[in-house]
Order: C-alpha cells, then sequence, then structure tokens
C-alpha cells in the first residue's frame, strides 16, 4: 500500500477509532511509512483513540521500538509524550521490547533533564516500582 493511502487511515480526531481494525492489519513496512504520525495520537492516553492505537503500535514493535528510544532521549523535549509512551505503551510491548527500553527509562529516572522532572520522571519511577514488585528487576 502506498503511503497517501496509509495515511488515510489515520485518525482524523481524538475520537476517530473508524479504522483501527485497519490499522491493526497493516503490515510492519506500511506502518513504518505512517509511524510519526500514527504515535502522535497518543500524546494523550485521555483521548479515545490512544489505547487502540498503542495497541496497533505494541503490535509493530520491531519497527516501533528505535522510534521510542529516540522520543525517549534527553533531547526530545516532550514530556507529556515520554510519559504517556511510558505509562500506556511500554508496558503492552514484549519483555524483550520493554528490556530494550529499560535503559532510556532507568536514565530518565535516574538523571531526568529539568524538562522530565515535571512528568516522565515519575512514569519512569513507577513503571521501575512495578517491575521490582514483579520482581523483574533489582532497582
Amino acid at each position: 500500500m502506498e503511503k497517501e493511502q496509509v495515511l488515510r487511515l489515520l485518525p482524523k480526531d481524538k475520537f476517530d477509532i473508524s479504522t483501527i481494525g485497519e490499522l491493526v492489519r497493516l503490515k510492519e513496512e506500511e506502518i513504518q511509512k505512517i509511524l510519526p504520525e500514527l504515535i502522535n495520537w497518543i500524546v494523550d492516553a485521555n483521548w479515545l483513540v490512544a489505547t487502540p492505537v498503542a495497541i496497533v503500535l505494541a503490535k509493530n514493535e520491531r519497527v516501533v521500538l528505535p522510534y521510542l528510544i529516540k522520543l525517549l532521549a534527553p533531547e526530545h523535549e516532550d514530556d507529556e509524550f515520554k510519559f504517556f509512551i511510558i505509562n500506556l505503551l511500554v508496558p503492552m510491548l514484549s519483555t524483550t521490547a520493554q528490556a530494550e527500553l529499560l535503559p532510556s527509562i532507568l536514565r530518565i529516572y535516574e538523571n531526568p533533564t529539568k524538562l522530565e522532572r515535571i512528568g516522565s520522571y515519575f512514569a519512569a519511577e513507577s513503571y521501575l516500582e512495578q517491575l521490582q514488585k514483579n520482581g523483574s528487576i533489582g532497582v
């Protein structure tokens, strides 16, 4: 499917879940074509479309993972976005993918930027506490 065709499947607004079924059926290479636009729909977990889009992203974690690493880097300054990535999307990923993101989450917890202290630090703290409680890591 061409990028223009795939772009038509993006939600029209924060309540639009009409194309989620089609998004779920896309191949990884098609998701990759619209990844920056698609991931923007999880910027607020309160939006109706956020959780279904997060499910689509988690299903395609192999192509999504490198992008998530970039978004969780200190240079990326959208703290609210980092907060929702950690709270909403990361728990949906496989344990292997979560392990790949763990250094980024630990960095936010141990050495947050000034902006990250506003929100994503707390998401990282909560995520790490949950891992520790489940016996997944010894932080």
